[in-house]
């Protein structure tokens, strides 16, 4: 809504929360290996006690330093 120096009211405005789509209930234990974790670019993921580690080599910075 625009205008170029002109007044106006705006009546009987009201605003609507839509519902989600979809909704994801997903339940993840990590004791059957990496689970949700299985695009991994580099390094790897392992699961022990309920819990993932991380595993990767250290890469340079990029760009101008």
């Amino acid at each position: 809504m625009g205008s170029n120096q002109a007044r106006g009211k705006f009546d009987s405005v009201s605003v609507a929360v839509l519902p989600p789509q979809i909704t994801l209930d997903v339940t993840e234990s990590f004791d059957d290996g990496p689970g949700l974790v299985d695009d991994v670019q580099t390094g790897s993921w392992t699961a022990a006690d309920g819990a993932l580690t991380a595993s990767g080599t250290p890469t340079a910075p990029s760009g101008p330093q």
